[in-house]
């Protein structure tokens, strides 16, 4: 299990439906995930930042 920041690339991303000329960070944005860029660009997630599936777990879709 990861539980560190983790460099996201474009490749990594790909199956979430990548436009023409979309950056990692604009997908990251449309699935309002938080992340960092590095002085060198590189997109950074931490899976500390992320949704917790569990807490919706037993919710009807209503719930959210």
């Amino acid at each position: 299990m990861v539980s560190s920041p983790q460099v996201v690339t474009l490749d990594m991303v790909t199956m979430l439906g990548v436009g023409a000329n979309e950056t990692v960070a604009d997908v990251l944005d449309g699935f309002e995930v938080a992340y960092e860029v590095d002085e060198t660009g590189l997109v950074w997630v931490d899976p500390d930042d992320l949704s917790v599936p569990g807490s919706v777990y037993g919710q009807g879709t209503d719930c959210l």
